[in-house]
């Protein structure tokens, strides 16, 4: 069970880390690669992150743009890899969260996974100061007599600011956006605040995430746009 468990909050720090990286505000262009960097605190190399568009597909006004993260080592071999989709519908982007942890789930795993709450829906315009609802969302999974449940909660979202921001991949005019994400797993909470800057067409460029003290924890920078 704890490898499951870990499965799952892996999964979580991926979603946390993700939340901003969209509105179109995300690459709709299917080959387009992005490649990025994260640091711990002290600015030391953590691992790459690598999103690849694999399809994007449009029906009406709907938009649903497939995609492949790939978590890369210092030589740039894959470690771990997570498909998603993201939806554009009625003028909000929504993260198909349920496929992407029904594909993280062994099939010989016997684990019945069952996920409740609102899901994130995000507008595709975002003004300075503009505030977003709060989410909860739970994951139960249960495994024979074994019962585990995970709440994600994400709580004061704001657009700050509107600015350039400028990185290894080059300089663009990002939206600066706040939001403060909670886990809770076994009766233990873990609280960390994100800073994050997204690009219109790109998505994320570059993030900062703080613990519950406010005490910076890492950096993640886009370093390369391949199309």
């Amino acid at each position: 069970m704890n490898k499951f468990k870990a499965l799952l909050i892996g999964f979580i720090a991926f979603f946390s880390m993700e939340l901003y990286a969209q509105n179109i505000f995300f690459p709709t262009e299917v080959g387009t690669v992005l490649t990025y960097v994260q640091r711990d605190a002290r600015g030391r190399f953590e691992h790459y992150t690598r999103q690849t568009i694999t399809a994007v597909e449009r029906s009406g006004n709907e938009m649903i743009i497939s995609y492949l993260t790939e978590t890369l080592d210092r030589n740039r071999r894959v470690t771990n890899e997570i498909n998603g989709r993201i939806i554009i519908r009625a003028g909000k982007m929504i993260f198909d969260i349920e496929s992407m942890i029904a594909a993280r789930i062994p099939e010989d795993s016997r684990a019945n996974v069952e996920i409740s709450g609102s899901f994130i829906e995000l507008p595709l315009e975002m003004s300075v100061g503009q505030r977003f609802d709060d989410s909860e969302l739970t994951i139960s999974v249960e495994r024979g007599i074994v019962r585990m449940n995970v709440v994600m909660r994400v709580t004061d979202v704001q657009c700050l600011a509107i600015e350039n921001v400028t990185v290894e991949a080059g300089t663009f005019r990002a939206r600066k956006v706040t939001q403060t994400i909670s886990t809770t797993a076994l009766r233990r909470t873990n609280t960390s605040r994100i800073i994050s800057w997204s690009a219109p067409n790109i998505g994320q460029v570059q993030s900062r995430t703080y613990d519950h003290r406010d005490r910076l924890q890492n950096t993640t920078e886009l370093i390369e746009i391949r199309r």
